[in-house]
């Protein structure tokens, strides 16, 4: 999610605000655009299938761990997170463009950038993702048998 929203700044705010300041050239921001897609092409070619080396494991070990009471909530947070994260990016970076220039929101991005690519190896919890075990059980939570679901502070609007 934090590459999501990091892609959004890069692509939707500080490329195009560097084509303008920088390049001051539609057509040069152009080749930047196609020099990065074709670069992004090659290294994926050299590396494998893009996401495939990363996104399937990654979810292979999630519904491993996640235990099946919670799954349905744990894989929609999921699915809504990532696109979310992406105009949280944009946001940040429009703001950050503004407050400091191009330049220090550039090194910005990229500084977290870095750290979000480090954060596999510096982290002791990325280490246990090749254990092996079941998820452990989870109670589900209780529902209400009957009426609609009872709102935050209900007891004291009734007392």
């Amino acid at each position: 999610m934090p590459a999501n929203a990091l892609e959004g700044a890069l692509n939707g705010v500080l490329h195009p605000a560097y084509g303008t300041h920088v390049l001051r050239s539609s057509a040069l921001f152009g080749a930047m655009v196609t020099a990065m897609g074709a670069g992004a092409l090659l290294g994926a070619a050299l590396y494998g299938i893009g996401s495939g080396i990363v996104g399937p494991p990654m979810m292979s070990v999630t519904y491993a761990r996640v235990p099946e009471a919670v799954g349905g909530r744990v894989f929609g947070l999921l699915v809504a997170a990532a696109p979310a994260a992406t105009p949280l990016g944009v946001l940040g970076a429009g703001l950050a463009l503004d407050a400091a220039g191009l330049v220090p929101a550039l090194l910005g991005t990229g500084a977290l950038y870095l750290v979000v690519t480090l954060a596999p190896p510096v982290f002791p919890v990325w280490r246990k993702l090749d254990t092996r075990g079941p998820a452990e059980p989870v109670e589900p939570p209780t529902r209400r048998k009957e009426g609609f679901p009872a709102a935050a502070g209900a007891a004291i609007m009734t007392e």
